[in-house]
């Protein structure tokens, strides 16, 4: 029965001589809840025994755990790209789901898990790692112990001092889940961008900056152009026909050399696009062709924007050509 229950029945019994203490518990289906009665410093009594008013009894019941939940948010990193630090005094393992919001449609999500009271967020960024334009977020907070790892309800969790539900929570950051009868916790913070898009690079410009990018990577046998479309890189490297000629006889030494030169072609070329992009020429193409260094009118290798169009040696063929 419930420790009010069983104090208005022996108050009603005439005992006056009653006192109670509370024993922590985690469960809210037990708070409020009898755990033991002393009469007379024992727990062995039976129906019908007699006692005297005024004979020590001592009411043991259990009362929930309160967790008063503290959070702060610290922001990090380059501007526009904001790393979150969370300190908290959360247990351990809990993970809380980090959401940034605002300018317009944006909205970008992380999930963290806490260590020694701290959580970090990797950066914050619009596609391909560009900054958050200039403007007002809002970074939301949320932990519900439906969404923690497996493992968590069990032995030292931090459902053993949070509760199942979350029921042993308290402060400004939990809030009653009227769903499960429950508790979860919910905050927000306020980030401000200021980031400045940098000058605009011209076309130009960009076209030295890609010869040199693909010289770097290839030697200096190469030429780049450019088009209304993008730019082209033509790359001939001495022996590249010979090991093509190797990889399509089907020598796994071979073979795994061209496809290494296509990984490394595939990266510098997807490389690149985010440098055009982040530029301001998303809709620009770049396309890179290793030629046969025995006869440049022949192609060997093309990627576009970093995926394969055409690959001699694997019988890639997207151009139709």
């Amino acid at each position: 029965m419930s420790y009010e229950e069983a104090l208005a029945q022996l108050e009603d019994a005439g005992f006056t001589n009653i006192t109670a203490e509370a024993s922590s518990t985690t469960s809210k289906d037990r708070d409020g809840m009898l755990q033991t009665v002393k009469v007379d410093g024992s727990t062995t009594f039976k129906e019908g025994d007699w006692e005297e008013k005024d004979v020590e009894i001592l009411l043991t019941y259990y009362e929930l755990e309160q967790y008063e939940v503290a959070l702060n948010v610290d922001t990090e990193g380059e501007e526009g790209k904001p790393e979150f630090i969370v300190s908290t005094n959360l247990p351990d393992d809990v993970e809380l789901t980090l959401t940034l919001s605002g300018d317009g449609d944006y909205s970008g999500q992380q999930i963290v898990a806490i260590e020694d009271g701290m959580a970090a967020s990797s950066a914050f960024t619009t596609g391909y790692e560009e900054a958050l334009p200039a403007g007002e977020y809002i970074l939301a907070i949320t932990m519900r112990m439906e969404d923690q790892p497996s493992g968590f309800f069990t032995g030292t969790k931090g459902a053993s001092v949070l509760g199942s539900d979350g029921e042993c929570m308290i402060g400004d950051y939990v809030v009653d889940d009227e769903d499960s009868g429950g508790k979860y916790i919910y905050a927000e913070f306020d980030y401000t961008s200021e980031y400045e898009e940098p000058e605009p690079v011209s076309k130009e410009e960009l076209l030295q900056t890609i010869e040199d990018a693909v010289k770097e990577g290839f030697g200096d046998n190469c030429e780049v152009v450019m088009d209304d479309y993008g730019y082209t890189a033509n790359v001939w490297q001495s022996g590249v026909a010979m090991l093509a000629m190797l990889a399509q006889t089907g020598a796994s030494e071979y073979l795994d050399e061209w496809d290494s030169m296509v990984d490394s072609t595939e990266y510098a070329a997807s490389s690149i696009k985010l440098l055009l992009m982040s530029a301001g020429y998303s809709d620009m193409m770049i396309v890179i062709n290793i030629m046969n260094d025995q006869n440049t009118d022949y192609t060997l290798l093309t990627v576009v924007d970093g995926t394969t169009y055409y690959d001699y040696v694997n019988g890639i063929d997207l151009l139709g050509g």
